[in-house]
Order: structure tokens, then C-alpha cells, then sequence
């Protein structure tokens, strides 16, 4: 699929001028791993399993074909084979019809060896209010402030595009194993923002039609997510990327890094242009530098994160953060009347 697809060419070009190589495993027509003789003979080289979830919500093509469902079961065997042995992660998530109907996503069902599970039956969804109408928004940019971590220190400053984002929370509960979870990024918590449920009929929808089906999705909250409640309580912000790391007696911590979405590095994404002065620049260059530094995160390369000279083509701004935000406002909203007023008062003084 890889590659026969070209919807990741751009993605296997940066890697390989990372000295990267790319192989594919489709676990749904062979169970077990490709062997990587020639290229990692004497097995020095790191290897990082990225995963791609399959769309739960289709049928099966032809009879004696898997549906969706049946797909990602079997990816999920393979996740947990690949975690149990002790590898490192990359899982991206897709939304999933499973949690809807009461059943377990066995996609998300391994990220519990690290402390972690996932909200794929309710993806975060958006609603503004524009001159046509209200329009609800299934893909959202995020621009990544410093989370004191390093993958995440190195896309600071670039937007990254998450299409259809999945918030991803901390259990509570620990098998006495010591773990670690730092968020990468989030959304921020707000009252256009929630988890919604019934969201199957927008994903079927053509993205060209959304904007006209009749009863679009909207905010329950004896059903959807309202706020960023997890097993710890309600936090600030939707947690949409997270990096973990498990540590048992005698082992190398075991590496994972769960990305509340599915087609982030795709080519469609992370080529995206616009203009920028009358240059045409990538959109989200956050996406595959991203990518990059979490690969390098997983395969224990730190010292190897950095931001590529491409991601800063053109020059960006920047987000306020919240104090910075605040002043601002409270300098429109109070600073102007008292500013006449003091000019009135000055005046009054001077005229005697």
C-alpha cells in the first residue's frame, strides 16, 4: 500500500535523508513481521513500528474480504504482539464505530501497558459561526508552545494539522511498573470544542457536502464530551499527542507515542501550501518534523531532534499565551476609557 499509494512520498523522501528506512508490514495478509536481514543484518540499527488504523466504519468490499472492524482486530493483535515484545511505538488513531456500540477499540487496547487510553469513539469536533451559517470543523491546527520535552521542543512554532484529533488520556492504576506521560499537544478547552458521539454520518459525508447536511452534529452532554474529563479529574486542554515511557527492573524503558489522529504525515497534509508574501510555503511544516523527532525520540536518538532549515521558510507568529492574552484584553477593554478619562482629568487640571 505504501508503496503503490503515493500519498507518503514526501514522508519516505525526508526519512531517507535521515538515513531512515521505510518497510511496510500489512499484519491483515501476513501475521508476522517482514525481515529486515539486508537491511539491519547484524540488528545495531533501531527499529520504531509506526502504526496507520484502518477505517473501522467500512464494509467488506467483496464476500470473504474483512470489514473495517475485522481490519483493525487484526492490527490490534499485532500492536500488542509488537508491544508485549518490548518495542517502541508510533500509533496514530482513526475515530472508531467499535466504542459506539459498546465494544473494545483493539487498536487503543495496548496503549493501557503504558498508562494510556483513548477517546476514538468520540473525536473532537468544532462549531463557528460564520457569514454562511454555522459550520462544523473536524480538522484543527495546532500551533506546539514548550512542553519541556524534546520532540515536542522541536516542532515549537510550527502548526501542525490534525485531521479528525482523538483526545488521549492518563489511567489511573499502575501495575507497579513505573511509568511517565507528557502531553505534546493539545487543544485548547473550550465551549465550541467536545467529544462527539454521533459523528459516523459527518465522517461518511463527503468533506465537500458537510456544510449541507441538515442536522449537523451538536454538543450532548448526557451523551458527547463537553469537557476534557479523564480518569484524573478535568484537565485545562484536550491532551491529542502524548509520549510515554514504561520502565520495568533490568529493561531499557519502553518507548510509545500516541497521535490522536490517523493522516497527519500523509502527503495531502503535509504539503499543503500558502501564500506567504508571494512565496508559496508549506502550511503545517510541523507535521512531518514532528514525525522526524518522534522517530528519533523512539529510537532512543535524541541528540539526533532538530528543527529542519525547510521549517522555517518563512517567517511565523508565534501564539500569545494566556497571561500575554489577557493583559491585551483587559487594555482594550479598561485601558481606553480610563486613558480619555485621565486626558479629561489632565485637561480639567491644566484649564484650571
Amino acid at each position: 500500500f505504501i508503496k503503490d499509494t503515493p500519498l507518503f512520498q514526501q514522508l519516505e523522501r525526508r526519512l531517507s535523508l535521515r538515513g531512515i528506512d521505510l518497510v511496510e508490514w500489512a499484519p491483515v495478509a501476513e501475521p508476522n513481521p517482514p525481515p529486515l536481514t539486508t537491511l539491519n543484518p547484524d540488528g545495531s540499527r533501531p527499529v520504531v513500528y509506526a502504526v496507520l488504523s484502518p477505517d473501522s466504519s467500512t464494509a467488506a468490499p467483496r464476500p470473504g474480504d474483512l470489514s473495517g472492524a475485522q481490519r483493525a482486530s487484526r492490527l490490534g493483535e499485532a500492536i500488542a504482539s509488537v508491544a508485549s515484545s518490548g518495542r517502541s511505538l508510533l500509533v496514530s488513531l482513526n475515530p472508531s464505530v467499535l466504542p459506539t456500540y459498546g465494544e473494545r477499540d483493539p487498536i487503543t487496547a495496548p496503549l493501557q501497558r503504558w498508562g494510556l487510553y483513548a477517546e476514538t469513539g468520540r473525536p473532537l469536533l468544532r462549531e463557528q459561526i460564520t457569514q454562511r451559517g454555522r459550520v462544523i470543523e473536524e480538522d484543527r491546527t495546532i500551533v506546539p508552545t514548550p512542553k519541556g520535552h524534546p520532540i515536542s521542543d522541536a516542532v515549537v512554532g510550527l502548526p501542525v494539522r490534525l485531521p479528525w484529533p482523538i483526545p488521549v488520556f492518563e489511567k489511573i492504576g499502575e501495575d507497579g511498573t513505573r511509568l511517565k506521560a507528557t502531553t505534546l499537544l493539545e487543544l485548547p478547552r473550550a465551549e465550541d470544542t467536545w467529544g462527539e458521539s454521533q459523528w459516523l454520518r459527518l465522517w461518511q459525508t463527503p468533506r465537500d457536502q458537510r456544510a449541507l447536511l441538515p442536522d449537523a452534529p451538536a454538543p450532548d452532554p448526557a451523551r458527547d464530551a463537553v469537557t476534557p474529563e479523564g480518569e484524573r479529574g478535568v484537565l485545562d486542554a484536550w491532551p491529542v499527542a502524548v509520549a510515554a515511557e514504561r520502565f520495568e527492573v533490568g529493561l531499557p524503558a519502553q518507548r510509545l507515542v500516541v497521535v490522536g489522529s490517523n493522516a497527519w504525515f500523509s502527503d495531502p497534509v503535509t504539503q499543503s501550501q500558502i501564500d506567504a508574501g508571494g512565496r508559496m510555503v508549506a502550511a503545517y511544516p510541523g507535521n512531518l518534523e514532528f514525525f522526524e523527532a518522534a522517530v528519533s525520540w523512539l529510537a532512543g536518538q535524541e541528540s539526533l531532534i532538530a528543527q529542519s532549515a525547510i521549517a522555517r521558510a518563512a517567517p511565523l507568529v508565534r501564539p500569545l499565551d494566556g497571561e500575554t492574552l489577557r493583559n491585551l484584553r483587559l487594555g482594550v477593554i479598561a485601558g481606553l476609557p480610563l486613558s480619555v478619562l485621565l486626558i479629561g482629568l489632565l485637561y480639567r487640571l491644566i484649564r484650571g
